[in-house]
């Protein structure tokens, strides 16, 4: 006679297999983007009230920074400010940031780092094409930043070289969780829910061929 492991057993590894997708489903790491590499043309300078902004298409949700190239030595007490908005709606900032500059070298990098837009269709948009806008403070006075510059596409004009930062979490490897949440409200708009209903089917389809072979078996057994 066919025996079967106890019923504990099966719900022990539902819940433990359960708990492994939702952190899986929670985690996240930081991966690099497609930007404008650094050139040698000449740089992209900020002097305070100035503004210096260009659009980019984001590729995922989730973007959570930039890096950007110094050219030359900053001012003491400078502070790089970028905002991010929608390329239709420039007037609605998404995410604000604010790097000081202190003792940062020329040709040294500078990190930009804001909240993860992970919903990236709220407001609704026309576009996922975002707005990157950057100015400087420096107390008042007229000295000026340079940064390294790449070319951006045609009739745009030399903007500032840059490498968007994504955060993702590890779960989008197998299903792009965070994409189908994106601009969803309340619990919709909870990424792990969908891990968690994949997960969830996949554990009902397994329960019902089991329970359908074992029904099979049994048949077998008492009709040789």
């Amino acid at each position: 006679m066919t025996t079967h492991p106890p019923r504990i057993w099966w719900l022990t590894a539902v819940v433990v297999g359960a708990a492994l997708v939702l952190l899986a489903a929670t985690l996240t790491v930081d991966v690099s983007g497609i930007g404008l590499p650094p050139d040698n043309g000449p740089p992209v300078f900020l002097t305070e009230g100035a503004v210096v902004a260009w659009v980019f298409p984001a590729e995922r949700p989730g973007l959570s920074g930039f890096r950007l190239w110094l050219d030359q030595p900053t001012v003491a007490e400078a502070e790089l400010v970028a905002k991010v908005s929608h390329a239709d709606l420039p007037a609605i900032t998404l995410v604000e940031t604010v790097v000081p500059l202190v003792a940062v070298e020329a040709h040294q990098t500078v990190d930009l780092r804001f909240v993860p837009l992970w919903m990236m269709e709220s407001p609704p948009a026309l576009t996922t094409t975002l707005r990157v806008q950057l100015e400087v403070r420096m107390a008042g006075s007229q000295a000026k930043i340079g940064l390294k510059s790449g070319c951006g596409p045609a009739g745009e004009g030399r903007t500032p070289a840059f490498l968007p930062r994504y955060q993702v979490r590890i779960f989008d490897l197998i299903l792009p969780i965070s994409r189908i949440a994106a601009g969803r409200p309340g619990l919709v708009g909870w990424p792990p829910l969908y891990a968690l209903l994949a997960y969830g089917f996949i554990v009902l389809l397994l329960r019902t061929v089991l329970l359908v072979w074992q029904a099979g078996t049994g048949g077998s057994e008492r009709n040789p």
